[in-house]
């Protein structure tokens, strides 16, 4: 899927309050500064078109199959994302930010900026201190850089989703407020490339870089709350006439700890989290037709951190068993099995199973997310939270059972279940 013409009335409509929004900001005296809304829309802009094409993404939409997000650090310590996902609403749809601009352009009789020269200042200056600062050419300049109006995105997100919920719509609504702009801009203001430079740099710019990442030793301060939180919760949900059901347990906590892993990666992806610098979420296809998320991104919440599912997990097994499966092995066969029969399908000591696959504990998520948002509110803590919680069970077993093969039916269960999209 990709914008059409089903998205213009309510992306129409967001985009003259957004505008109605905007214009405080970006006025001199109760007078519209031009080069100013430029900036702004356009930084607003290119971010929509990054925030929408990952939402999307994790969406499963069709059209975003095979895309990958890789967050970078220039040389001079910003960081930027890489992506051909962005592109689509940005350049490459009969309805993107740049068909719409130059459309109007167009109409109005006016010239378009050089759209090769545009790409190759943008790549030229990525990850110098001159990327994301549009070149004016009078001595009026914007209020603000566009990384600067960018702290409006959160408060124009909540002006556009009654009328634009569709991540998709979110850079049409403001291409649709330039062109409201161009109508009654003087001839002779550059604004359409102030507006294209600014789209073009805060495409592939981080929002929250200093946000704390998955080994922050102060964000984790509240996960062991939480986590014995999430345990209790999990365990009501195992329990049977006999008490509570140990694979079940350790199925549906790891399945648990996969779908934080992914959330996590995916949030610190969004963001620009410096921690996820380098690394990438891909989308593939499977045997079974499905999409697939694997990346650098989802194993580090899985494995990588100081604060990884496994890393948590296996610190309290190794109290009750002398050999600890091998991580290498885990991953290989969580990549063997996708999309096959024994996908999903963990591998338990002989004569014991769990009462549900792991795909079907996680449905216990959305119960949790209340407990989540009040004791673990940052989606970096989520994967920690789990892996405590995995280990506070494996100390209820004091080692009575197989905490070899249970801490294998954790980690093949995390491994499958954060490839499923949420």
């Amino acid at each position: 899927m990709s914008t059409d013409e089903t998205h213009l009335p309510g992306a129409t409509i967001a985009a003259k309050q957004i505008l109605d929004w905007i214009s405080p900001e970006v006025s001199s005296n109760g007078v519209l500064h031009l080069e100013s809304v430029a900036v702004a829309l356009g930084a607003l802009a290119g971010h929509a078109c990054l925030v929408g094409a990952l939402e999307c993404m994790a969406e499963g939409r069709p059209g975003y199959q095979g895309g990958s997000f890789t967050s970078l650090r220039g040389a001079n310590g910003f960081g930027y994302t890489v992506t051909t996902m962005a592109n689509k609403s940005l350049a490459n749809d009969s309805y993107s930010v740049w068909s719409m601009l130059t459309s109007k352009l167009t109409a109005l009789g006016l010239a378009h900026p050089d759209a090769a020269e545009l790409l190759n200042h943008d790549e030229a200056t990525k990850g110098t201190d001159a990327s994301g600062i549009p070149r004016y050419s009078s001595a009026n300049t914007a209020g603000r850089t566009p990384i600067a109006y960018l702290e409006l995105w959160d408060a124009g997100l909540a002006v556009i989703t009654p009328h634009a919920p569709d991540p998709e719509q979110w850079p049409l609504v403001y291409v649709i407020a330039m062109r409201q702009v161009l109508e009654t801009a003087a001839p002779g203001h550059d604004i359409a490339r102030l507006f294209m430079e600014s789209a073009i740099a805060m495409s592939r710019r981080e929002l929250h870089p200093d946000r704390p990442g998955p080994d922050s030793e102060v964000l984790h301060a509240g996960s062991q709350t939480a986590a014995a939180s999430v345990l209790d919760a999990v365990m009501k949900a195992t329990t049977t006439p006999h008490g509570v059901h140990l694979e079940s347990l350790i199925t549906a906590l790891g399945a648990l700890a996969g779908r934080a892993s992914h959330l996590a990666a995916v949030d610190g992806i969004r963001t620009g989290n410096s921690a996820y610098s380098g690394r990438s979420i891909n989308v593939i296809g499977s045997h079974d037709g499905r999409d697939a998320y694997i990346g650098e991104a989802i194993n580090l919440n899985l494995a990588g951190a100081t604060y990884s599912v496994w890393s948590l997990a296996a610190a309290k097994a190794i109290q009750f068993t002398q050999q600890l499966p091998d991580l290498d092995e885990l991953f290989l066969h969580g990549a063997k099995t996708l999309g096959g029969p024994e996908f999903g399908r963990p591998r338990y000591a002989p004569g014991t199973e769990a009462g549900r696959t792991p795909v079907e504990y996680l449905e216990l998520w959305d119960d949790l997310t209340p407990t989540l948002a009040k004791l673990a509110p940052h989606p970096q803590q989520w994967p920690a939270v789990f892996g405590i919680a995995l280990q506070n069970a494996f100390a209820l077993t004091k080692g009575e059972f197989d905490t070899t093969a249970l801490l294998r039916v954790a980690m093949d269960s995390a491994l499958a279940m954060s490839k499923l999209r949420p």
